[in-house]
């Protein structure tokens, strides 16, 4: 079975639920969900947010197929790998966005749940905004790339350079000592 779509994705999660149980359990018309199973329509936000919360499935697969279908739990520290590398957030914890002091700490799935709330609200003027602002750190970070190539290149460049003064150093000690071995010998010749 292809996982291409959205409702590829919802039929394996469906499983062999019958589609009208599976509907009802989110309070939901089973046409509607037959439509989300062929692509017809797209899901809401918060009836993909259920379907993560209801049965433990990553945000990030349901929304795009990318990583794991479901939170991977990291023997560890006994978190799922949603939660990894966050310190102070326990797996028990609530996975969304509520807390302007942990914003430095938000993981890629709370992220992608955040970005599909906003998109699915259809405010268009905060999808432009945070379309330029995605835009805008993408730029950053290719100027900073940019940037940190040139630096690369340029210490490249002064450690040749560097080698190229020993080298000339060593060629025009070189000269002098056969310049003045020739005017000896020219000192011999004429004296002579």
């Amino acid at each position: 079975m292809s996982h291409n779509s959205i409702g590829d994705r919802l039929r394996i999660v469906r499983g062999k639920e019958s589609l009208p149980s599976f509907a009802k359990r989110f309070n939901i018309h089973k046409n509607t969900l037959a439509r989300y199973e062929k692509g017809e329509s797209q899901p809401d936000s918060a009836f993909l947010q259920q379907i993560c919360a209801d049965f433990d499935v990553t945000p990030l697969w349901i929304l795009i197929g990318d990583g794991p279908m479901r939170h991977v739990e990291d023997d560890a520290n006994d978190q799922p790998a949603f939660f990894r590398g966050y310190p102070g957030k326990s797996k028990d914890e609530p996975s969304g966005y509520d807390d302007k002091a942990e914003s430095s700490q938000m993981g890629l799935g709370q992220a992608v749940e955040l970005l599909a709330k906003i998109f699915g609200s259809n405010n268009h003027i905060l999808m432009r905004a945070i379309i330029a602002n995605l835009q805008a750190f993408g730029e950053a970070i290719d100027s900073k790339n940019k940037e940190l190539q040139a630096r690369d290149e340029m210490a490249q460049m002064q450690s040749r350079m560097s080698v190229l003064e020993k080298q000339v150093a060593e060629l025009l000690g070189k000269l002098k000592d056969t310049e003045g071995k020739d005017s000896q010998e020219v000192k011999k010749v004429a004296n002579g």
